[in-house]
């Protein structure tokens, strides 16, 4: 079987990144291609697409705009071609299925004799898979995916955990932060500013940001606030760090990035998921979960800053592995 990754990076690239080990020569290809909207067309789209109005079923006559992935068809076309005895699979993240209409799909599958895949990074409840889940229940994947353990039992899906390609970033020779955080509010400023001084109290040195939060005067030095990075320096700050921070908030659902950033750079996690014991590769002297994230304790702290011997990582969170489960459905 051949694959076309359809990511939405084009929409956010950080997708493209972590889908990136897929792309290999002669068995699959990762694109971040969007349907071309036009701009003239752009206020109807953003009516027809609007999360509330699709959170429980498509809007009507959405198929309207399965005619501007003219380009995503060619690309499928020209896959047929250059592969005549494979099986063609696409595979689509839940971001992407924002922009394909399920219509177009189903009429591609039949046309091309295609398998079709899709794979959730956000809960089945949440907003953001709304159109991937209404494309779903009408019969437009062969097989659908998901992160969650919990969504993977409560509807039958597949479970996955290989979305998250090893990024190249530099090494140092020595670490020049004890632990690391930048991340959203979300409900977490609180707890990230009590693991600030828990931290720091003990001799710690934390480089925290907290972005898209409120100012009100009470901001705690040497905490950096509403200042975005780009993913390229997150991953710079993570590696310049013995240990990154991982909090839950609001929007939580089964682990996050960090558990992956921290197993693939060889670094602690401090976390108050415990979601995160139920993953592969889980290493209680690696992955550090109090029973209080805001009572962490001196033999936790200690094992943030002491040097420690650390599992190698061996690719076993890369998404070529999610090629091969797809290919069970051939």
């Amino acid at each position: 079987m051949y694959f076309l990754v359809f990511t939405g990076g084009e929409k956010n690239p950080l997708f493209d990144t972590l889908m990136s080990d897929a792309n290999i020569p002669g068995r699959a290809e990762v694109t971040g291609m969007l349907p071309a909207i036009p701009e003239s067309r752009s206020g109807l789209w953003k009516f027809h697409h609007k999360r509330g109005l699709n959170r429980k079923a498509p809007a009507p006559f959405k198929g309207i705009w399965g005619k501007y992935a003219a380009e995503a068809e060619s690309k499928i076309a020209d896959a047929v071609k250059a592969h005549p005895d494979e099986t063609i699979g696409l595979i689509f993240s839940n971001l992407a299925m924002v922009y394909y209409e399920p219509a177009t799909l189903k009429k591609w599958k039949e046309k091309y004799k295609l398998k079709l895949f899709l794979y959730l990074v956000d809960k089945h409840d949440s907003v953001y898979a709304a159109d991937a889940i209404n494309a779903a229940g009408v019969g437009t994947f062969d097989k659908v995916f998901t992160f969650s353990h919990d969504d993977a039992d409560r509807f039958g899906f597949g479970y996955f955990d290989c979305y998250y390609s090893k990024q190249k970033v530099k090494t140092c020779s020595e670490p020049e932060y004890d632990a690391f955080f930048w991340g959203t509010d979300g409900g977490r400023r609180a707890k990230a500013e009590n693991i600030y001084r828990q931290l720091t109290d003990a001799g710690l040195k934390v480089r925290m940001g907290i972005c898209y939060t409120e100012i009100n005067g009470d901001e705690i030095p040497g905490i950096t606030y509403n200042e975005p990075i780009p993913y390229e320096e997150l991953l710079k700050n993570a590696m310049a760090s013995r240990c990154l921070i991982d909090i839950t908030g609001y929007y939580s659902g089964g682990v996050s990035l960090r558990y992956f950033e921290a197993i693939t750079m060889g670094k602690k996690l401090l976390t108050d998921n415990e979601q995160t014991k139920k993953m592969r590769l889980y290493d209680d002297k690696q992955i550090l979960v109090p029973g209080d994230i805001n009572d962490i304790g001196a033999e936790m702290i200690d094992m943030i800053r002491k040097e420690t011997g650390l599992p190698v990582y061996n690719g076993e969170f890369s998404p070529a592995h999610l090629l091969d489960m797809c290919e069970k459905y051939e």
